[in-house]
């Protein structure tokens, strides 16, 4: 067995302390996976030189104690390889005797470590280094779900059909005076004639066009957008910024790789064209920021909470895990030992669990549809004799950092009859304003001519004070597709969002076509995510219980590979085949002896009954 220390990537002889330094492996929430016992090391000979002229290099331009000194441990034995530390010496706390330096090295990857720089950037920073784009944002329709009265329905009604019979005349009209094109163009009195009348009757039904999309937009509300990212695309930024890979198995496979944060957000800015409508009616990649506003260790912090991770950094890697292992097989089998030495973990008991998702103030739904958004777990006594003396007690509250978000299932009576009257009368208009803007082709054609020759006459010295304006065609968005493929999309009480909303996204080709998942309410619900996620916490005499019995295991001989093992599974096998979970595996390179506890799933009170509450809001 070889265990290889290197500073400043140069294999070095280990420290004169090396032999007493053993491996832990930890499987305990907040713990790192793989550490060595001891960080303090005693440096002597060449080691000593080293560190000693990194020192002196203070007072010469150097870098001195002030920045750490790369520090890596490897373990190798026939042909296995393992990291078991990757760090820096910290000079500025070490003590100096005549060749010997004792020297404290602090690990790079630890979770205390992840947390405090974590927390030293947040994901604007990213955006403005560039290692977040405007390519990673993500748009989402949104409709405004305030339900019309039937005094608005009223109103729509009339309005509709004022306009239906406007319009039809404005057509008519507008046909009348194309077909006096031929007998008006004779003159150039008939030609201004002609285009004051087409003008007219382009600028009424302009208006009545303007009418008819400012009922949508204040009374049902066109589509807007907010901007959002994956997840992914945030833990992915927030690694590569520390130097990280990032891996999950939960995060990265279906249904939760599509699922994506949408930040809190204001109305939008004067810049909109329209200053009677909030929001934006297009997504802005300038203004709409999409990323998450808290730290990196937020975002960590916020996800650990809503799938119950463990957090761990391993090879260069940060790994977002469930906490809790399926006990399926183990490679690596105990020792048939004599423990007679237990104990339970009834210390970690706790009656309560109530899991729940934030709510939005300023978004209506989060309130109004309630069902899903939090669970309750509790454990009580099935027989009890004094009351005094019972023991289940303690709660513990779960509290997602995230707003649920939801889609739009149907749509209102006013809706459904502005869409059935869009899908009539659109194609008409559609159809009109074609062959209107092939007149308006037509007319500034003649218009440019006659100014020519108003030019030419000019340059004569003929001078006619008078010049025919040509006609701007006419913009026209189809009306059919105005309340169209509304079902599925983000549904707001209004243009902000006070809490970040967390959503599964079927991102569509286009803007418009980016939905909710169908599947959204089903794994962003609060019992979904207790039962598949933190159901393990319940000490309810199920099959997945979180009863143990703890159980130390000393002595145990291992080889590299069998470490290794160890730390890959998390599991091992006792004497009978039981596969149990490994809280801790403490061992010495040298002795290759460990020292192992572990928890096996086994009830030790069916004197338990829970009750599972989930708030429906009526």
């Amino acid at each position: 067995m070889a265990q290889e220390h290197y500073i400043d990537g140069k294999l070095v002889p280990p420290p004169q302390n090396n032999d007493s330094v053993s491996i832990s492996i930890n499987f305990e929430p907040n713990d790192t996976e793989v550490q060595v016992s001891s960080t303090d090391f005693d440096w002597i000979n060449e080691n000593y030189d080293t560190l000693l002229s990194r020192f002196q290099s203070g007072t010469t331009g150097g870098l001195g104690i002030l920045e750490g000194v790369k520090h890596e441990i490897f373990n190798k034995e026939n042909g296995t390889t393992l990291k078991v530390f990757d760090g820096f010496i910290d000079l500025s706390t070490a003590d100096w005797d005549k060749d010997k330096v004792s020297a404290n090295s602090s690990e790079l990857g630890s979770l205390d470590w992840l947390t405090e720089v974590g927390d030293g950037f947040n994901f604007e920073d990213l955006y403005e280094e560039k290692i977040l784009t405007d390519a990673d944002k993500v748009f989402v329709p949104y409709i405004i779900n305030s339900i019309p009265n039937y005094k608005d329905i009223m109103i729509a009604n009339l309005t509709l059909v004022f306009i239906s019979q406007e319009i039809k005349g404005v057509v008519a009209d507008t046909a009348k005076a194309i077909g006096k094109a031929p007998t008006l163009l004779d003159t150039p009195s008939g030609i201004i004639e002609l285009i004051g009348t087409i003008l007219y009757f382009l600028a009424f039904f302009a208006t009545l066009l303007k009418l008819l999309l400012d009922l949508i937009d204040l009374i049902i509300q066109r589509v807007k957008y907010v901007a959002s990212m994956s997840v992914n695309t945030l833990l992915e930024a927030g690694c590569k910024k520390l130097g990280f890979q990032y891996k999950s198995p939960l995060l990265q496979s279906a249904p939760y790789n599509t699922l994506h944060i949408i930040p809190e957000c204001q109305a939008a800015p004067i810049t909109q064209t329209d200053n009677k409508i909030k929001g934006f009616l297009n997504g802005n990649v300038i203004e709409q920021t999409g990323y998450y506003k808290g730290t990196f260790s937020d975002l960590i912090r916020g996800l650990q909470e809503l799938f119950n991770l463990r957090v761990f950094i391993a090879n260069n890697t940060l790994n977002l895990v469930p906490y809790q292992k399926p006990l399926v097989s183990a490679t690596f089998t105990l020792p048939p030992y004599d423990i007679t030495k237990w104990r339970t973990n009834a210390s970690e008991f706790v009656a309560n669990h109530i899991l729940s998702f934030q709510t939005d103030q300023v978004d209506g739904n989060t309130i109004d549809q309630w069902a899903g958004t939090n669970v309750q777990s509790t454990l009580t006594p099935i027989n009890l004799v004094d009351r005094r003396k019972n023991l289940m007690k303690g709660v513990r509250k779960i509290q997602i950092p995230f707003a649920r978000a939801y889609s739009k299932t149907e749509l209102t009576i006013i809706e459904e009859v502005v869409d059935v009257y869009l899908n009539i009368i659109g194609p008409l208009i559609g159809a009109f304003v074609e062959v209107a803007n092939g007149a308006i082709k037509t007319i500034n054609q003649i218009t440019k001519k006659i100014n020519k020759v108003i030019d030419k006459l000019d340059s004569l010295g003929i001078k006619i004070k008078f010049e025919i304006p040509t006609i701007n065609l006419i913009e026209y968005t189809p009306l059919q597709d105005l309340i169209d493929n509304r079902i599925g999309m983000l549904i707001l009480e209004k243009d902000m969002i006070g809490v970040p909303k967390v959503a599964l996204l079927d991102v569509g080709a286009t803007e418009r076509d980016t939905k909710i998942s169908t599947n959204n309410g089903t794994y962003l619900n609060a019992s979904y995510l207790w039962q598949n996620f933190y159901k393990d916490l319940s000490f309810a005499p199920t099959a997945n219980t979180a009863q143990r019995y703890v159980y130390e295991w000393p002595n145990v001989e291992m080889n590299l590979t069998e470490v290794q093992n160890v730390l890959n599974e998390g599991l091992v096998k006792k004497p009978d085949g039981k596969v149990v979970e490994v809280v801790s595996c403490e061992w010495n390179s040298s002795t290759k002896l460990a020292n192992f506890v572990i928890k096996e799933r086994k009830i030790f009170t069916n004197n338990l009954k829970e009750t599972i509450y989930e708030p429906s809001g009526n």
